[in-house]
């Protein structure tokens, strides 16, 4: 068995702690509970998308930060060529001066322009 020390944001805990109360689970049982699923979708499905939904809402300080995810979500989708999704990532600019990860969109309408969001 692994220990992961997991520390929830405020809003986060006080969800956790009604799922629990109304469930009646302990926190722990809550944890796996919720994050099986999106895992194992990512992870034993190759689920590029979901994916890039866990990437593309953080901000990075630097462009080589943001390069390195890119980098990682590159090596990870690599890895299987049945990789469901899997579209071009790079990094750009946000007015505040951060970098954010936005990837090329696959949905037919926009087949014709390469557009990031």
């Amino acid at each position: 068995m692994h220990t992961i020390k997991f520390i929830p944001e405020p809003e986060i805990a006080d969800r956790l702690e009604k799922l629990c109360q109304a469930a009646s689970l302990k926190i722990s049982q809550a944890i796996n509970i919720l994050i099986d699923s999106p895992l194992e979708l990512i992870i034993d499905h190759k689920d590029s998308y979901l994916l890039q939904c866990c990437i593309h809402p953080f901000l990075h300080d630097t462009e080589e930060e943001a390069l390195a995810v890119i980098a990682g979500y590159e090596r990870f989708v690599s890895e299987d060529e049945s990789s469901c999704y899997h579209s071009e990532a790079k990094p750009r600019r946000t007015s505040e001066g951060h970098w954010e990860i936005v990837f090329k969109s696959t949905h037919p309408w926009d087949a014709d322009e390469a557009r990031y969001e």
